[in-house]
Formats: C-alpha cells, structure tokens, sequence
C-alpha cells in the first residue's frame, strides 16, 4: 500500500518539486554567504543569517500551515497549491532585494523572503497529509522525509 502511495503520479511530482525546491535552497543559504562575504568584507553576518534564516524560516512554516487550513475550507484542495505558488512568486523579489541592497537592509528582505519561501515545507507536507490514505499518512511523512 505504502508503494502504490508512492507510486502515484501526484506523489512523483510532489517528490520531485520538492527535491528541487530543497536544494535550491540548500544552494541559496551556501551561495548567500559566499556572496556577502565577499561583496561586503568586514560585515557580521553569521548572527544576521541566523536571525533571519529561524525567525523567517519557522514563522513562515507555521503561517503558511495556518493559512493554507483557511483557505482549502473556502477553496478546496488545490488552493494550498495555488498558495504555494503565490507565496513562492512573493519570494523573489525579496531575493533580489538580498542581492542588491548593503547590510543591514539587505538582512531585513532576507527575513521577508524566508518568510515566504518557506511556506513550502508546511504546504508541502499537509498536500502529502490529503493524498495518501489515513492508515498509511505516518509511514509516508516518515518516508518522504528520509528520502
């Protein structure tokens, strides 16, 4: 039963946007670092990446979870999709920003846009949570987190 969950087209692409949103991020947070230290020698940024990469981070998880639980009660299913989306096109600019501005402001878009990017983990997992049935919803959390 676990194989079949896995096996599903949805499953397949739920893994594979995910493996793919993980590693840009794992690709972000490394290539982040390098570039301010770099382009901004001098700077304390460890604490600022810290700061922005939990506080952003954790409260985008939990405020993405929770809006998504409205939104599919108006909306349906496909909403926390269309949410996820949204939240990942808001992102963007606030990467640019990251980019372009000089510490200490570019640490305050940082926190924005981890803020909305990370919304993915929360949606990411309550999407997994309404796919797979209930008899088998702990194995496959358990699963796709290992993988």
């Amino acid at each position: 039963m676990v194989l079949a969950a896995f096996t599903q087209p949805s499953m397949l692409l739920l893994f594979l946007a995910a493996a793919v949103r993980h590693t840009a991020g794992y690709t972000w947070a490394h290539n982040n670092v390098s570039y301010f230290s770099q382009y901004h020698e001098g700077k304390e940024i460890g604490y600022w990446f810290m700061i922005c990469a939990i506080a952003g981070g954790s409260v985008g998880v939990f405020i993405g979870g929770y809006i998504s639980d409205l939104v599919v009660t108006r909306l349906g299913l496909h909403s926390r999709l269309w949410l996820l989306g949204v939240c990942t096109v808001v992102a963007t600019p606030f990467a640019v920003l990251t980019l372009h501005l000089d510490p200490p402001h570019a640490f305050g878009t940082l926190l924005l846009y981890y803020f909305f990017a990370e919304t993915w983990f929360s949606l990411l997992f309550t999407v997994l949570v309404e796919i797979v049935p209930s008899s088998i919803r702990s194995v496959c959390i358990g699963t796709f987190l290992s993988l």
